[in-house]
């Protein structure tokens, strides 16, 4: 295909080629002429920062740079489509837990589930982590099956899908959460996940260690050795943050009675913040660094899924979803 074609296609998706495509344009193995560099650039101004940098390092001419610099007012429609859409994602996604919320409080416990599953199975992938679960709880696994398949499509939700492996050959099997402790491959499964919070999952992993090992589960022990040993040699302000994987709220989701397990440093100043899915402050708890498990009792809040965070000297370091459910 010639160049001149490549670069109506590319026109034509103006004004929202991406960044990746805008550097591939201006690469030197694209064959693209200065002329056209520029009026691709110029149809998808303003441009990022990234890609200005990219701009100004390439020997481009005084009337090509000038056109560029003069397409650079106002704001991106790319940009200020990604806002729309990840504002409408939002807004989707709170009106589907307030459905569920909906029908936790003015359901019966069997119609409830029903029309859970209902909403879940009519939206987008974000909830099929609830409605897997609830098919493992019903013993239908054969459609919790096809849905941790789906799943396992996606990269991220890797941790996840583990663990519903695990946790659905246990009720298959009606065996407790320590027969994991005969079984090394389920438990190396959750160990996997318990260990790396980067994976969806990371902090049910850690709580299913937890009530395994009967004791709070943090990390393997050569590796909090190794942040003893560096703590020593590294300022303490840049190491404070190091060891907050072990922050979580539990056991989760809960009646409105639950208890936050966490680390602090003499000098760490730590909080806990509960919210409804609006952002809306509903309780803070000043955390005592001279303790490490703090008992909660928000037992007048209401079915639904909420939001928490644990902050450290003003720093986020665990954010997650909050579920009451009340029989």
């Amino acid at each position: 295909m010639m160049r001149d074609s490549v670069k109506e296609i590319l026109l034509i998706q103006s004004p929202y080629l991406s960044d990746e495509v805008l550097l591939s344009v201006m690469d030197s193995s694209s064959g693209f002429s200065e002329a056209n560099i520029g009026d691709i650039i110029v149809a998808n101004s303003p441009i990022s920062t990234y890609v200005q940098d990219t701009i100004n390092s390439l020997n481009l001419s005084s009337t090509v740079i000038s056109q560029i610099n003069a397409a650079q007012t106002g704001t991106s429609v790319r940009e200020e489509t990604k806002s729309r859409i990840s504002f409408y994602s939002s807004r989707c996604s709170f009106t589907k837990n307030e459905t569920v919320r909906y029908f936790l409080n003015y359901s019966s416990p069997a119609t409830a589930a029903d029309s859970i599953l209902e909403v879940a199975e009519d939206s987008t992938s974000d909830m099929d982590d609830m409605s897997a679960d609830m098919y493992i709880k019903r013993g239908n696994y054969a459609k919790a099956d096809s849905i941790i398949n789906l799943l396992s499509q996606n990269a991220d939700k890797d941790g996840i899908v583990k663990l519903k492996e695990v946790l659905e050959t246990l009720t298959q099997n009606a065996e407790p959460l320590d027969s994991l402790l005969t079984n090394p491959i389920d438990l190396q499964k959750v160990n996997d996940v318990a260990n790396n919070d980067r994976l969806e999952g990371y902090t049910k992993a850690q709580i299913i260690l937890s009530l395994i090992y009967g004791t709070p589960y943090y990390e393997p022990i050569d590796d909090i050795l190794i942040r003893q040993e560096r703590s020593r040699i590294i300022a303490p302000q840049e190491s404070t943050l190091a060891n907050r994987k072990g922050s979580y709220l539990y056991p989760n989701p809960n009646n409105g009675v639950m208890q936050l397990d966490y680390q602090l440093t003499a000098t760490d100043v730590g909080l806990l913040k509960i919210m409804d899915l609006e952002g809306k402050l509903i309780a803070s708890y000043p955390l005592d660094n001279t303790k490490t498990i703090m008992n909660i009792n928000q037992s007048a809040l209401t079915n639904g899924v909420y939001l928490y965070q644990v902050l450290v000297n003003n720093q986020v370091i665990n954010s997650n979803k909050l579920v009451i459910i009340k029989n």
